[in-house]
């Protein structure tokens, strides 16, 4: 039947009802998206990261205390310091740092020199916890961890809004 025509009552002309899809240019365009998957899937590394449950994954008796910073970001510019389960004599101490704003931005030297003393008081002291507001710009966020890991602390974590 690969050769089925009809003929018309009117005339003697016979049509052919075989039609050829070319798929060539199909099967081009097909190797070039193929070839060109394969060639940028070899240049992007698979990245990840090493990440644990902050909460919830141990019971409370067992989550060993470690001194902890919390920087809470205000939409001023200001930056307050506190400090979480230190020892009593630094907690009195050093508590809470504010650290007023240099011309509506936050001011990163005090900040600098803020981190040196609480690493004084506490050598031991590696985290850290960013509390933006709402309004608080993206870049704000980046500088003050930026800063806190200049200042020797190396568990950096933000606390969602």
């Amino acid at each position: 039947m690969a050769g089925a025509s009809v003929s018309t009552t009117k005339g003697s002309k016979k049509k052919s009802l075989d039609f050829d899809i070319n798929l060539v240019p199909f099967i081009d365009l097909l190797s070039v998206c193929i070839s060109f998957l394969l060639m940028t899937a070899i240049r992007f590394e698979i990245g990840s990261m090493d990440v644990k449950q902050a909460v919830g994954g141990q019971s409370q008796a067992e989550t060993k205390k470690v001194p902890a910073v919390w920087a809470k970001m205000q939409d001023s510019g200001v930056i307050e310091l506190e400090l979480q389960d230190a020892p009593p004599s630094v907690s009195k101490q050093l508590g809470r740092i504010k650290i007023a704003a240099k011309e509506g931005k936050a001011d990163f030297e005090v900040l600098k020199t803020s981190l040196n003393t609480l690493r004084d008081a506490m050598p031991d002291l590696s985290t850290a916890l960013v509390m933006p507001t709402e309004n608080t710009k993206y870049e704000d966020v980046i500088d003050i961890m930026d800063n806190l890991k200049a200042g020797g602390l190396t568990s950096l974590g933000v606390s969602p809004l």
